[in-house]
């Protein structure tokens, strides 16, 4: 029996699947952050990567090293709105997104994650919905998965080129599955040099309704590349699995919006009594969440619905902790604030930034 998991007090949550590895002389591609420092680099020949991580001030704190069958998530650095969540200019189509044909756009709440998908339709035509990647350097492996649900009288497929048109498929494709039943469709493709055109649906003349959503895009290593479509632990359901849409908690991890201004980080709830507010001292970005209690009891937490029975999960918070009691991060499937059955990890009340980690098994 599948049961609801429950977090309490949670900043990240990643799927448990890297392993570490050290190999030889190395071609080296860097990418990027916004403010010019190196996000990550890929050792393009030696099937390793290594993130970097910097504190408020700009100085180096980490660097987490990912060996042979390791993988980076590049969806926030190469595509964008993957989420299809915003709308800015309420034409339908979701920011950063491009169409082509005769294809008719709107955001829908009949979504995979999050509040929306992005919805298209056509009428006895076709067309085109994309987002142009730009160029990559040669020789990079990469892993793009999207959701969608589709009900169409012709064919409609994800494609990845280098052709600069709508309809390339060269770099890979996916047919999709038309029975109104939300899937997943999956690509791999290696870089080419010259610009990538991401067409995340491509609509053969007839008539659609398609919604997508949860778009993702790895680097993954030569290892991993290999083993997609040939080793049946990276192939289709189970590959799917290994590379579940963002890190489950996505955003709401970094405690950075309040949307409604209830002092509560989107996308957490806070039960109990508290005062509850984002605050600016913080560890990574901008803000932090605070929970300030005065001989009460408090909750925050957030429901993640159903996780595949027996995947194996990871739990990492940053917290700073004044208390004269007890606090703890909690995972459960019993679906009430205090339940702790698949794990939990009491903080240290000294007033000082700390980590703290729970790993479990989905139920």
């Amino acid at each position: 029996m599948k049961k609801t998991i429950s977090i309490f007090l949670i900043l990240q949550m990643i799927s448990v699947i890297s392993m570490f590895g050290v190999h030889a002389q190395e071609i080296v591609s860097n990418v990027y952050d916004s403010k010019g420092r190196i996000s990550y680099s890929s050792f393009i020949s030696n099937n390793k990567f290594v993130e970097y991580k910097y504190d408020k001030n700009g100085n180096t704190i980490r660097k987490n090293l990912w060996g042979d069958n390791a993988y980076k998530k590049m969806s926030s650095i190469i595509g964008r709105n993957e989420s299809f969540e915003t709308d800015n200019n309420q034409d339908g189509i979701a920011d950063d997104w491009l169409i082509s044909g005769q294809v008719k756009a709107s955001m829908s709440s009949d979504s995979k994650y999050g509040k929306y998908s992005q919805r298209l339709e056509t009428i006895d035509d076709g067309g085109a919905f994309r987002q142009e990647l730009g160029n990559l350097s040669a020789g990079r492996h990469f892993l793009v998965m999207l959701d969608y649900k589709a009900n169409a009288s012709n064919t409609v497929s994800m494609r990845l080129n280098d052709t600069q048109t709508d309809w390339g498929l060269n770099l890979g494709y996916n047919y999709f599955i038309t029975d109104n039943t939300w899937r997943t469709a999956y690509v791999k493709f290696t870089s080419t040099g010259k610009p990538i055109n991401l067409v995340a649906a491509y609509f053969d003349p007839g008539s659609h309704v398609v919604n997508i959503d949860g778009l993702r895009l790895y680097e993954i290593t030569t290892a991993v590349y290999d083993q997609i479509n040939s080793n049946p632990e990276y192939t289709g359901d189970s590959l799917i699995e290994k590379f579940s849409y963002g890190d489950l908690l996505d955003y709401k991890g970094d405690f950075e919006l309040d949307d409604n201004n209830d002092g509560n980080a989107n996308g957490w709830n806070v039960d109990g009594h508290s005062v509850s507010s984002l605050s600016h001292e913080s560890v990574y970005g901008n803000t932090s969440q605070q929970l300030e209690l005065d001989g009460e009891w408090a909750s925050l937490n957030q429901e993640l619905g159903t996780l595949t029975e027996g995947s194996y999960y990871l739990f990492l918070v940053s917290y700073k902790a004044t208390s004269s009691t007890t606090v703890s991060m909690r995972v459960n499937d019993t679906q009430t604030n205090w339940g702790l059955n698949l794990g939990y990890k009491y903080f240290k009340t000294d007033d000082t930034w700390r980590r703290a980690h729970i790993k479990f098994q989905a139920t």
